[in-house]
């Protein structure tokens, strides 16, 4: 079988499935339903499956997951600063989750980071005014970030099960007023249309939780993030 034709059949078995899996979830389970798609691959398409065939269900309800690449990000930021993973906030993944997509470190900051200017706790610096390296975060950077899931993926299954699971925890808590209306997450949602992206895919791009829900924030989108995330969309429409 042709790689074009392994694709085309694995991509049409798992459309099956998810199609059947969407019609369970809307005859079966409650309308206020969270649907987290936590999977390794195809995870847009997967949740675009799932609410297509849920009707009954608010298109809200359903996210796809991409909390584990943004680890996978903020730990490579981390590493490079000698800082903990848990002192990176706010790197966002944008587009096609595990496929086509683009990780934006707009909004990234960094904690405890021991340089020229010192702080308390609380007090952070943006990643891009602290990383001079531009061909390491253009280059190097998103090598590592692409390779990482392959290379924990390898060495042990468990690992990125926790991973997946840590990533699971945090979009439940928010959802459930347990985080700061302040953190932004990147998730995979249906478009409406917002920042010219084709309507009616699933697409990650960034939002924050108010009173379990969830909204996409507003951000002025510049001619090259505007390309990249235009090649993701066109990937996704492939499907």
């Amino acid at each position: 079988m042709h790689i074009l034709e392994h694709i085309i059949f694995k991509v049409r078995k798992v459309s099956e499935r998810y199609q059947q899996y969407g019609r369970l979830i809307d005859e079966r389970v409650h309308i206020n339903v969270a649907v987290i798609v936590a999977v390794n691959s195809l995870v847009n398409l997967k949740c675009s499956l799932l609410l297509e065939n849920a009707p009954s269900v608010d298109s809200g309800r359903f996210v796809g997951m991409a909390t584990q690449q943004e680890y996978e990000a903020r730990a490579h930021i981390a590493q490079k600063l000698s800082v903990k993973t848990a002192d990176v906030t706010d790197v966002i993944i944008w587009g096609n989750i595990r496929g086509s997509s683009h990780v934006d470190l707009q909004r990234a900051k960094v904690f405890q980071y021991e340089g020229a200017i010192w702080g308390p706790l609380d007090f952070s610096q943006p990643v891009l005014e602290i990383i001079y390296d531009r061909k390491w975060l253009q280059s190097d950077f998103l090598n590592l970030v692409s390779s990482q899931r392959a290379t924990v993926a390898s060495k042990s299954q468990r690992a990125t099960a926790i991973s997946d699971s840590n990533g699971i925890i945090a979009v439940l808590k928010a959802w459930n007023c347990n985080s700061s209306a302040k953190e932004v997450l990147s998730l995979g949602i249906l478009s409406t249309g917002r920042y010219n992206l084709p309507a009616g895919v699933v697409f990650s791009m960034q939002v924050s939780f108010q009173d379990g829900r969830w909204s996409v924030l507003s951000d002025v989108i510049g001619d090259e993030k505007r390309a990249k995330l235009q090649i993701a969309a066109d990937q996704l429409r492939e499907f």
